[in-house]
């Protein structure tokens, strides 16, 4: 339910930001707006769930087994990645140039 208000919201911040959202729904049953429906959000749950009771405990023992140091390196490698690439999409714009996507 969160996850699909969230949903929501976004669509219409991107709406404000690129007049217009990376998603359409009106195709599906019981939509709103094109922005939710039920089918793609009960989708989205069940892939929680299994990254919930699947994934999450496997890269948790992942995790457990990688030396403190490394471990320190590695998620300050992915934060300087991360940081990069948002700056370089304030200054290089989106990659989703195709009109059909909005």
């Amino acid at each position: 339910m969160y996850a699909t208000l969230i949903e929501l919201i976004a669509s219409y911040a991107m709406e404000i930001v690129n007049g217009a959202w990376l998603w359409n729904y009106r195709e599906e049953l019981f939509n709103f707006q094109g922005r939710i429906a039920v089918w793609p959000s009960c989708r989205f749950g069940f892939l929680i769930l299994a990254m919930l009771y699947l994934v999450h405990p496997l890269l948790m023992r992942l995790i457990r087994r990688t030396p403190w140091r490394a471990g320190r390196v590695i998620a300050g490698m992915l934060a300087v990645l991360f940081f990069a690439d948002c700056i370089a999409r304030l200054f290089l714009g989106s990659n989703l140039k195709d009109p059909a996507l909005f």
